[in-house]
């Protein structure tokens, strides 16, 4: 099982980025087309091993040794970076048609110096768990390649891109769903206070007397809000509530 979380998404500069990855370490270099420039997909050599282990049936177990990563592996990485790329481009659908591409994977940050080091980057951090490893995946999206479409960004921009108006066939739906809703319905016959001592007392056979008198009507709520006025009696053998009236201060939540 794979399973990733967003941690963080800070500014910094690109030089900062470069010095905090290890050596070695996985950096693919991805062409954002039709943006200028490239962005950099980088995650920890024992990430990338637990991948390669459950690519090739394995159960994605912890490599303990540091090395560097045999032709057949950086392959291996190809393919898996080229899927994980893949999916960038349904969360970019509403801003741009993306159309991202790996370019290659270098192990050494040094060699992938693809802007000035004192440019600012968008450094955004997800924990990443393979089987039993725990890793951070970094994506490090340069200000430059991003600049023209940094309007687009925007929540109001984002929400605005993804309303659309309901169906009738989806109304029915939603209304079908609501109708069948169940809400609890609780009938309040009255109310009493007594002292722990007296409570400690009772005994079968002891009555207590509440603060409604015969003949008034119970209170009716639905969840927590007080909606209807009702009198008890009996229907087909069994107890009841007939509703007699409707309190029009229950549409207040507040009540």
């Amino acid at each position: 099982m794979v399973q990733i979380e967003v941690i963080s998404v800070d500014q910094l500069t690109f030089n900062e980025f470069s010095n905090s990855m290890p050596n070695p370490s996985v950096l693919g270099i991805v062409d954002f087309s039709p943006l200028s420039g490239s962005i950099i997909l980088q995650m920890p050599p024992n990430t990338a091993f637990a991948m390669i282990e459950r690519v090739l049936g394995g159960s994605g177990n912890a490599y303990e040794r540091t090395r560097g990563f045999t032709e057949i592996e950086l392959t291996l990485l190809d393919k898996i970076l080229g899927q994980m790329i893949a999916y960038m481009r349904d969360p970019w659908k509403n801003v741009i048609d993306l159309k991202p591409k790996l370019k290659k994977i270098e192990t050494n940050p040094q060699f992938t110096q693809i802007m000035s080091p004192n440019e600012t980057v968008a450094l955004i951090t997800l924990n990443t768990k393979v089987g039993n490893i725990d890793g951070m995946i970094h994506i490090c999206i340069p200000h430059l390649v991003i600049e023209p479409v940094i309007p687009k960004l925007s929540t109001k921009f984002w929400f605005s891109g993804i309303t659309k108006e309901i169906s009738s066939n989806e109304l029915k739906i939603i209304e079908r769903k609501i109708e069948t809703t169940l809400l609890p319905v609780r009938v309040e016959l009255g109310v009493s206070e007594v002292t722990i001592g007296d409570f400690l007392e009772l005994q079968i056979g002891d009555v207590i007397t509440l603060d409604t008198s015969v003949g008034e009507d119970l209170k009716i709520t639905i969840g927590n809000n007080h909606k209807f006025y009702g009198k008890p009696g009996i229907k087909k053998n069994r107890v009841a509530v007939k509703i007699t009236n409707i309190n029009k201060k229950g549409d207040d939540l507040d009540e």
